[in-house]
C-alpha cells in the first residue's frame, strides 16, 4: 500500500534502527561503565520511539484498510444501483412477452453470478 505517511514512518523507523546499530558498536567499544550507562539510556529512548512508531504504523494501516473497504462497498452499491436503473428502463420499454422473459433470464443470471 502506497501512503506517504506510512512511508514516512517506515523511513523514521529505518533511521532509528541505524542509530541503534551505531550505539551498539559504540557500547561494545566503550570500557567505562558511566559511558555505557549513558549509551543504555539512549538505546532505551530509541527503543521507545521505535515502539511508538510501530504502534502508529499499525493504527494508520488499519485505518487505511478500513477506508478502502468502505470505499469499495460504496462503489459496489453505486454500480448495483445503475444496473437496477437500467433494468427498470428496459422493463418499461419491453414490447413483447418473449423479450420480457429473455430479460428476466438475464437478470437471474446476473444475480446468480453476484452470489458466487
Amino acid at each position: 500500500m502506497q501512503d506517504p505517511y506510512i512511508d514516512e514512518l517506515k523511513n523514521e523507523f529505518d533511521d532509528l534502527s541505524a542509530q541503534l546499530k551505531k550505539l551498539k558498536k559504540k557500547f561494545l567499544k566503550t570500557k567505562s561503565t558511566e559511558a555505557q550507562a549513558k549509551i543504555i539510556k539512549q538505546i532505551d529512548s530509541i527503543a521507545k520511539k521505535m515502539e511508538s512508531n510501530q504502534k502508529q504504523s499499525v493504527k494508520v494501516t488499519k485505518s487505511r484498510l478500513k477506508e478502502r473497504k468502505i470505499k469499495s462497498k460504496k462503489q459496489y452499491y453505486s454500480s448495483s444501483n445503475s444496473f437496477a436503473n437500467a433494468l427498470i428502463s428496459k422493463i418499461l420499454h419491453v414490447s413483447s412477452v418473449h423479450s420480457f422473459f429473455r430479460l428476466m433470464f438475464t437478470v437471474s443470471n446476473y444475480k446468480y453470478n453476484q452470489k458466487r
